[in-house]
């Protein structure tokens, strides 16, 4: 994987391992060919037990361009899979060319383009390419990175505390999508106020502190994370982000039974001048909140009082999220499309209390 920053960057891992890849193969170097497999196989994690990209891994808003990273990922999969035979990798390439023509796109990322030309070309020719060792390992749990994976049935479920200006993970379930979930500082249409700051050393040691537990139906994700400063200038430029460490600390532990997770998050102190709340990105054509709330994606309506059960639907599936706490809640509709990780719901909830308890159950 790529580090920028200490950081992982899923757009820039895909284009490294499609390079190492072409180079392996058109230059039959065997050394090239397996770290661009191993990479391909490292990439795999950044995509749910269908193949759909989690949209907020490693991801910061700004940098989340949606057709570009599927065009990257569905060519990567395509080659990796031709190379090193791989049910698995074929199915999320053939979900992602899925995507791609839901999306009706008509353009490619031309850097993808150029290198999809290069491949056809070795195919054309009938290129050979170096034997590699056979096999595929994929890993739930890497502490170098404080990331876990759990998978359940409909549920899939990334978790991270590396990250700068990004969130905890990503959940999706029945079609319905959390993309991102995490602190933000206001204003909440402000993205650079979004996320922790923790960066990776490369080794598992900067990472000890966390509990990352993964068993057949079951796992557990807790420890501490800094925020990101919220009073910094955040300024974002060619995929680098000069956000800096903030003073607060976030605790969260999260825990998942088969298809039902909990969420407990507090925070060491308060401060007053800058407000936190506890968001969650969702993707869905609907959101029902408590009594006659009904919200769609685009409008102007939204919900802001007291917090309660709040049900996200898409067709016949749903995704409720239910707070296990007395408080003030906000549901805003947004656009979709690539901005906020193509999510159509804001829901945030005000965390006013130092070492206050909160919790959520999704389900």
């Amino acid at each position: 994987h790529t580090l920028d920053g200490s950081v992982i960057r899923p757009f820039e891992s895909a284009y490294l391992a499609l390079i190492w890849l072409y180079l392996g193969w058109a230059n039959q170097d065997e050394e090239l060919l397996s770290a661009g497999l191993k990479l391909a196989q490292f990439c795999m994690n950044f995509c749910d037990n269908e193949g759909i990209p989690f949209e907020g891994l490693w991801t910061r808003e700004s940098d989340y361009h949606p057709f570009a990273y599927y065009s990257a990922l569905a060519l990567l999969f395509s080659i990796a899979s031709h190379l090193r035979l791989s049910s698995k990798m074929n199915v999320m390439k053939e979900v992602l060319f899925e995507k791609l023509e839901e999306k009706a796109v008509d353009r490619i990322d031309p850097l993808t383009l150029l290198l999809a030309l290069n491949f056809r070309k070795l195919v054309d020719e009938g290129k050979p390419y170096p034997e590699t060792s056979p096999g595929l390992t994929l890993y739930d749990t890497d502490r170098s990175l404080g990331f876990l994976r759990y998978d359940f049935e409909s549920l899939s479920l990334a978790c991270s505390v590396c990250g700068v200006n990004t969130g905890l993970g990503s959940i999706h379930k029945n079609g319905i999508h959390i993309g991102a979930f995490g602190p933000h500082y206001y204003p909440l249409a402000d993205s650079e106020c979004f996320g922790i700051y923790r960066i990776s050393n490369g080794s598992r040691e900067g990472f000890k502190d966390l509990t990352i537990e993964r068993k057949e139906g079951e796992c557990q994700f807790k420890g501490w994370s800094r925020l990101i400063s919220p009073i910094s200038n955040h300024v974002s430029k060619q995929n680098f982000s000069f956000a800096h460490p903030g003073t607060q600390w976030l605790f969260f532990d999260i825990r998942a039974e088969k298809e039902r997770l909990q969420l407990d998050v507090r925070m060491d102190k308060c401060i007053q001048e800058s407000p936190l709340s506890f968001v969650f990105f969702v993707s869905a054509e609907k959101a029902h909140v408590k009594g006659d709330h009904f919200l769609i994606p685009g409008a102007l309506e939204r919900y802001q009082g007291r917090s309660g059960e709040i049900i996200f639907e898409r067709g016949d599936k749903q995704l409720v999220i239910k707070p296990q706490f007395e408080g003030e809640m906000q549901v805003i509709p947004l656009a979709g499309k690539s901005h906020f990780w193509s999510a159509d719901f804001l829901l945030a909830f005000s965390l006013t209390e130092k070492l206050k308890l909160y919790s959520w159950k999704v389900k």
